[in-house]
Parts: structure tokens; sequence; C-alpha cells
């Protein structure tokens, strides 16, 4: 019976120990939780005349390529091509504030064509990052988002960096 109730005690204790253990894991998670740290850009857009908006898409790109804080911006059609995202993100609230103010004139020229019809435009960010944005964001009409919790596998290099596959290198930098 002794060895019994030895055994039970050696078998509960770690068992219990263990989900303290992961109890006081889940308390650090949730008192200090892990934030992006980056600003995210969604603008979605019905897409009336691919040929007439490409021109456009084309100099968004050029001109947001030699923007200070830029991580990441392309455009994705839908099949259909009836759906028009661009996909941007940027250090913080300031670089992104800077790019809707140098690419506002650009979709501007593409809005009063007719080739695109703007549905929304989301900018995703912490506190600080949407006060920052808020300003150039608001003479667009943009949704804001603030970041609740989040994790990130980006690592920012100055090098090129392998991807799983080796025929797409892949680096993540900003300019």
């Amino acid at each position: 019976m002794f060895f019994a109730c030895l055994m039970l005690a050696f078998i509960v204790a770690p068992a219990a120990s263990l989900h303290v253990g992961m109890a006081a894991l889940r308390t650090a998670r949730v008192a200090a939780p892990a934030t992006m740290s980056h600003c995210n850009i969604y603008p979605i857009f019905t897409l009336k005349d691919y040929a007439a908006a490409k021109p456009f898409m084309d100099e968004c790109v050029a001109a947001t390529d030699k923007e200070p804080g830029c991580l990441y911006y392309g455009w994705t059609v839908s099949q259909d091509r009836t759906k028009l995202f661009c996909r941007e993100t940027y250090v913080d609230g300031k670089a992104a504030a800077y790019h809707l103010k140098t690419a506002g004139p650009i979709v501007g020229k593409m809005l009063e064509c007719g080739c695109v019809e703007l549905n929304s435009v989301g900018v995703m960010g912490t506190e600080a990052d949407l006060a920052d944005v808020k300003e150039e964001g608001d003479k667009l009409g943009c949704e804001y988002w603030t970041v609740w919790d989040s994790f990130s596998n980006f690592q920012k290099s100055d090098a090129k960096e392998s991807s799983t596959n080796s025929d797409y290198p892949a680096s993540l930098h900003a300019h």
C-alpha cells in the first residue's frame, strides 16, 4: 500500500507542477502579449478595366519601391479580374502615412480615369501606428484595425536568405 501511494505521488506531483507551469506561461502571455512591429495597409478596389489600371499599378510599385520604410508592396488581382487588392507592409505608422501621402495622387488618377472603384482601405497596426497614420488615412476614408495580439516569423536581413525552395530567394528589409 505504501509503495502504491508513493508511486501515485510521483505521478501526480509532476503533472500538477506542469499544469502550474503552463498556467504561468499563459498568464505571462496575457500580461505581456507580443504585438507586431509593422503597419499594414489593405486597399480593395472593384476593377473595371485592367488594361487601363495596369500603368497606374506599375507607377505605384515603382514609386513605392523608393520609399523609406516599405517592407512589402504588391498588387493582387482576382482570377475573374473584377477585384484588385494591394498588400502593403511598412515598418511603422509614420512610414505608412508617408506612403499614403505620396501614393495618393497616383491612386487619385486611377480613380479619376474610371478603371477602378475604391471599396475600402484598411489600416492595421498598434495604437501608436494608427495615431501616426490617421491624418493621412482620414483623407482616404480608411478603416482602422488595432492589433490585438500577433507573432511574426519575419527576420530583417541585409543578406539574401534562402527559402525552403532554393529557386525563390527570400529576404525582408526596409529601404
